[in-house]
């Protein structure tokens, strides 16, 4: 027995060699690596949303290739998103008051009022309760989705949640969520027309001065043996110079004629001393006391020419309604913003694209703008009928 123990010994040592060399082995093949198929979650992503009576509607999707007949006019919200790693996406609605939601996901475009184009994922009670999801779904990076949030049936309203998860990180586009109702103000189209207003009045009442001419007549009685040579001064006529303008109050001159005097040479007993009466003009009619007659022509300044329309709408144009506030842009470039704040519910002009984007006319005067073509729905008034945009 004295000899078997230093085996055994040696054999142990041994064996504990070996297990000291295996187990870092065994310890980095157990260890977890990241995969893109949508086991390993990133961080979820969360937004809300309040359907109600001034979101626009339209008739949703019963699957990708039918129309529903209980959703011919159910309210809707959307929200775009892209993800950055090509796996698998879960998407839950949660934390709604919404009687029974409805959900869609469309890839590249949305145009509500052709809802089975570009649709892929349709969805009624998969989440928990009434509430729509889409679970383990496969989702590309580099391409934009927009998710569509609605109802079952027609008229109902309700707030909601969204939570997203998956393989890779989400980043949230444009959107036309709104979170209360009363902060919408839909306006009517603009119209740009110049009627230019002629406020001149032209109300001419000329006082033109009166121009008498001398209707003394002295007859002097000579009684002296003197020659009487009676001379007689007569008043010089005014010339009446009239200038009509309008909106011109005229102020009636008077102007009396002196008495002419007889200078008589000798005792002589003048028994004319007639002074001509003037006539005062009032502002409404010239008066004048002598047979001249005048005659006032007023000249109207002509109203003011329509200015020239530096951006005319081009022919064929179509309009579309903006379905959130939309700020403006410079370019088809999300980085360009202006200060401009088109609000929800109003109408536009299109008069150009570009791949994502709209170009908006304005007014005559004003430099367009783009914006989201994603924010932009067909306009369903009654001249529009929802004409297809471009």
């Amino acid at each position: 027995m004295g000899h078997v123990r230093p085996h055994l010994r040696w054999t142990v040592f041994l064996i504990a060699i070996i297990l000291a060399a295996l187990l870092p082995l065994h310890l980095n093949n157990s260890r977890a690596e990241p995969i893109s198929d949508g086991l390993m979650q990133a961080t979820p992503t969360t937004f809300s949303g309040d359907l109600g009576t001034c979101d626009p509607t339209y008739q949703r999707a019963f699957n990708t290739g039918t129309l529903s007949i209980t959703g011919s006019n159910v309210f809707y919200e959307f929200q775009t998103f892209t993800i950055d790693l090509t796996g698998v996406y879960t998407l839950n609605m949660s934390g709604t008051s919404i009687p029974d939601g409805h959900a869609s996901i469309y890839q590249n475009a949305f145009n509500p009022s052709s809802a089975l184009t570009n649709l892929i994922f349709v969805d009624d009670d998969s989440g928990t309760g009434t509430n729509p999801a889409f679970l383990n779904i496969t989702l590309n990076a580099g391409v934009t989705y927009i998710l569509v949030t609605t109802t079952l049936t027609n008229g109902m309203t309700g707030s909601y949640t969204w939570t997203l998860t998956g393989a890779g990180a989400y980043t949230l586009g444009a959107n036309s969520i709104t979170l209360d109702c009363s902060t919408a103000t839909p306006t009517s189209t603009p119209s740009s027309t110049a009627t230019p207003t002629d406020t001149s009045t032209s109300t001419v009442s000329p006082s033109p001065t009166s121009t008498p001419t001398d209707t003394a007549t002295p007859s002097p009685t000579s009684t002296s043996s003197g020659t009487s040579t009676p001379t007689d001064t007569p008043t010089p006529s005014p010339t009446s110079t009239l200038s009509g303008t309008p909106t011109v109050t005229s102020t009636p001159t008077d102007t009396a004629t002196p008495s002419p005097t007889s200078t008589l040479s000798g005792t002589s007993t003048p028994t004319d001393t007639a002074t001509p009466s003037p006539t005062s003009t009032s502002s409404d009619e010239p008066t004048a006391t002598d047979a001249s007659s005048v005659t006032a022509t007023a000249s109207a300044t002509s109203p003011p020419s329509e200015p020239l329309c530096t951006v005319p709408l081009p022919v064929g144009s179509v309009q579309g309604r903006l379905l959130t506030l939309t700020q403006g842009l410079f370019s088809p470039d999300p980085r360009s913003t202006t200060d401009v704040l088109l609000p929800a519910g109003s109408s536009w002009w299109i008069i150009d694209t570009a791949p994502g984007y709209y170009r908006l006319w304005i007014a005559c005067e004003a430099t367009p703008i783009w914006v989201s073509s994603f924010l932009v729905t067909p306009n369903y008034d009654a001249i529009w009928h929802g004409s297809p945009l471009p």
